[in-house]
């Protein structure tokens, strides 16, 4: 009798924890930050599109994160939990109001080498998208969270196993994102192809 009453509270406690599923952290389902920008292949003369990071946290707080850590160097994955340090942050920022840019006036002469960023906020099945150099976003809550969440993409240390797939976000980069009406048609792309586990 005892062990009947044994075995069938381990077949509970099975499918408790089966079906047990996450409570979300955040009200969001992704936050993607982008980092690229414009190279010239001094040779040809032919642009590329270089994307140098990509910081990806879904509702859970997990943050799948891809970076090279020299100009276009080698590819290097990272998945990391996002400190609680976050949370505030984040709380204080309105998706709904997020301008869609952060730049100079066109107007203004200027030498810019730096990356151009672009945070892409996914609430549902809206995206919304900010493009932008760091220095120019206002003081607050948006530019405390993108530079502290572009430290801790630099920061990683925990080399990730799992897969990763970045082709929807460098293909939303292509299409929503990236102005090329200055520039003359780019060669290729210079993106984070990995899609299946490191050796």
């Amino acid at each position: 009798m005892n062990s009947s009453i044994l075995m069938l509270c381990v077949i509970l406690l099975s499918a408790c924890t089966s079906n047990h599923v996450s409570e979300p952290r955040f009200q969001f389902s992704q936050i993607d930050i982008v980092s690229y920008k414009w190279t010239s292949d001094t040779i040809q003369h032919d642009w590329q599109l270089y994307i140098a990071s990509i910081g990806s946290i879904d509702s859970l707080g997990q943050c799948a994160i891809a970076r090279r850590d020299t100009f276009k160097g080698t590819e290097r994955y990272f998945k990391q939990v996002l400190p609680m340090a976050f949370d505030s942050l984040i709380a204080k920022i309105n998706y709904k109001e997020l301008p869609t840019s952060f730049f100079i006036k066109d107007d203004v002469v200027r030498i810019y080498d730096g990356f151009t960023y672009c945070l892409l906020w996914h609430q549902q099945d809206t995206i919304v998208s900010t493009v932008f150099e760091p220095d120019k976003i206002p003081h607050g809550a948006l530019r405390d969270f993108i530079m502290q969440l572009n430290d801790f993409i630099q920061q990683a240390d925990t080399e990730s196993s799992t897969s990763f797939d970045y082709s929807e976000i460098n293909r939303y980069i292509l299409e929503h994102v990236v102005d090329s009406s200055r520039l003359p048609p780019y060669r290729d792309v210079i993106e984070f192809k990995r899609t299946d586990s490191p050796k």
